[in-house]
């Protein structure tokens, strides 16, 4: 990327304003002067460019775009990278997406059939070239100035041929809002999928409202697994009994029960709408799209703007770990001051150090709470409640109710400071609880390190299981982190997952680790707002493993960071 007299380019591309923010992008309008075009620039910011499989969906994303040439899915133009910073180049429409035009008013119930046979045809068209979307949702659908519907974002599509698909197994992935209840335990997802999304879009535009809310991401997702769905007509009494027949179906819990392709559920809407008597038309649609187009040009930032996102590695809020990260896992066996340590950013422990503790510390309560205010062990630790596992760099102090850990510089691969609650021998997956923290990662860190709360296991055959959720600087910015993995004996990774959320550094936030035993979900929450969830393994060897549970704080080589620690809750 390059900045001259015209501004700042990338590519073929002149940048103009952000149009739009993503997990995993940034949308600019630019200018393409060869063509004479405004187009939309979807780019990858460079941390993510790092990362192979980043890099590898947004390839993917571009390519399954390009093979889909169809007047109701929004077409890619070019792809490109420069200096490290991947990016494509699709239509640019100044209008807005539906969940704008839903924002602002009731659409006439022809306009409604009109949008979703317009959704059911590129969705059809996309199955039929064996592609699943996973992420059909009114923010995923724009419409033009004459009424044209057009699919984006394909950045979660499974392409169903092959192995091009890219996903983590027993991650999920979706919009809660929006997922059907077998995408949302991470299990394998076909075409169906979209036509449940395509039926919460239809409920929606008919009621004002999507089927399910709660107030968290998890209870929703639990809804669409268990909850049965509530009538359309019982939200809005003029809703027409043969559409709230199509929503039902569209909407059964069992993908075998719903319509089986697009198609069927767009015919279907076409012969009710016809036996109604309805004519479409897009004077409200005209209208609403206006206004919508009016509210996005209200929220274009330009370059000028301070809260403009540049076209750099600071691109996106959600963060991933580096390759480097990755090697972590690999080099750590070799460092002589952690020998016989077999660990994975603190998560794994001296299994001999474990053990001792069952001699020494009685075994928890099902519940319990530590406020590190109990004067008696100002400058240490509580050792009625914790037991420790600290490298001799890391530095433990309680003191005016906080738990504060800071270190020393070391130059081998990281530094660690665990603080384990109970027995691990007595906690299994069916008892375990969930964890609960308030973490405070102050300014003026060097280098990547954090603190979080965690569940750790030490298989008998030597592999071993984490998840952690807290408070991490990486990369030079810092970010709340869910992370899990299961790792083989041999030190690499059988099944990883990681997400994240941008956070302000001295400033408290609350961490919350959760265990759905019946969905078998475990979950990271950052101030009650969801950071992700992953599916937890159903195995024997990990049903009956025993389980460590506290915090872990981690220092990377020539990295130092204080963090603190204010209420300790365990199933909270």
């Amino acid at each position: 990327m390059a900045m001259n007299k015209e501004g700042v380019t990338l590519g073929a591309y002149r940048i103009i304003s952000q149009i739009g923010k993503g997990g995993m992008a940034t949308v600019y309008k630019a200018y393409q002067a060869s063509m004479d075009r405004y187009v939309a620039l979807k780019v990858l910011p460079q941390y993510h460019s790092k990362d192979p499989s980043f890099t590898q969906r947004f390839i993917q994303e571009a390519h399954t775009i390009a093979r889909l040439e169809h007047k109701n899915i929004l077409p890619v133009y070019d792809f490109g990278e420069e200096e490290g910073v991947a990016y494509m180049a699709m239509r640019y429409l100044d209008g807005g997406t539906l969940q704008d035009i839903l924002s602002l008013g009731q659409l006439p119930l022809s306009e409604v059939v009109e949008i979703m046979s317009q959704i059911c045809a590129g969705l059809d068209y996309a199955h039929r070239h064996g592609v699943v979307h996973r992420d059909i949702k009114p923010a995923n659908v724009m419409i033009d100035d004459e009424g044209g519907v057009y699919l984006t974002d394909f950045g979660l599509a499974k392409v169903l041929e092959g192995s091009s698909d890219l996903t983590v197994s027993g991650v999920v992935m979706g919009t809660p809002l929006y997922m059907a209840p077998e995408q949302s335990v991470g299990d394998a997802v076909d075409e169906r999928a979209d036509i449940y999304a395509a039926g919460v879009i239809l409920y929606e535009m008919v009621t004002g409202q999507p089927p399910f809310q709660a107030e968290t991401p998890m209870a929703i997702v639990l809804a669409h697994l268990h909850d049965p769905l509530p009538l359309p007509k019982e939200v809005n009494p003029n809703v027409p009994d043969e559409i709230q027949r199509i929503i039902l179906k569209a909407l059964a819990k069992k993908p075998e029960d719903r319509y089986q392709t697009a198609k069927e559920m767009a015919e279907k809407l076409s012969e009710t709408i016809a036996l109604m008597s309805f004519s479409a038309n897009a004077t409200t649609l005209q209208f609403l799209s206006s206004e919508a187009r009016a509210s996005v040009k209200e929220k274009t930032i330009l370059p000028s703007d301070a809260n403009f996102t540049p076209v750099s590695a600071q691109s996106s809020t959600t963060v991933i770990p580096s390759p480097s990260r990755a090697k972590i896992v690999v080099s750590i066996v070799s460092a002589v001051a952690l020998v016989a340590i077999a660990t994975f950013l603190g998560m794994i422990f001296l299994r001999g150090n474990t053990r001792k503790a069952k001699n020494t510390h009685p075994a928890m309560p099902s519940s319990l709470y530590d406020d590190f205010n109990d004067s008696e062990f100002d400058g240490n630790l509580n050792t009625r409640i914790w037991h420790t596992d600290i490298d001799p760099a890391c530095f433990i102090e309680q003191k005016n109710g906080e738990l504060i850990v800071s270190n020393e510089k070391v130059d081998y691969d990281m530094d660690t400071c665990d603080m384990i609650v109970g027995v691990p021998e007595e906690v299994r997956l069916k008892n375990l609880e969930d964890i609960k923290a308030r973490i405070f990662l102050e300014k003026g860190y060097e280098g990547d390190g954090g603190q979080s709360i965690m569940y750790s296991v030490d298989f008998p055959n030597g592999e071993a299981w984490y998840g952690l959720c807290g408070a991490e600087a990486t990369d030079g910015e810092a970010v709340a982190s869910f992370w899990t993995a299961h790792i083989m004996a041999n030190d690499t990774s059988l099944e990883d997952y990681y997400a994240s959320a941008e956070i302000q550094v001295n400033e408290w936030h609350s961490y919350h680790l959760k265990i759905d035993h019946e969905a078998g979900i475990l979950s990271c929450f950052l101030d009650d707002n969801l950071i992700g969830s992953t599916v937890l393994e159903d195995s024997d060897q990990f049903n009956e493993a025993s389980f460590r549970r506290g915090i872990t704080a981690w220092r990377n080589a020539n990295a130092t960071a204080t963090t603190k620690v204010d209420g300790f809750w365990l199933n909270p």
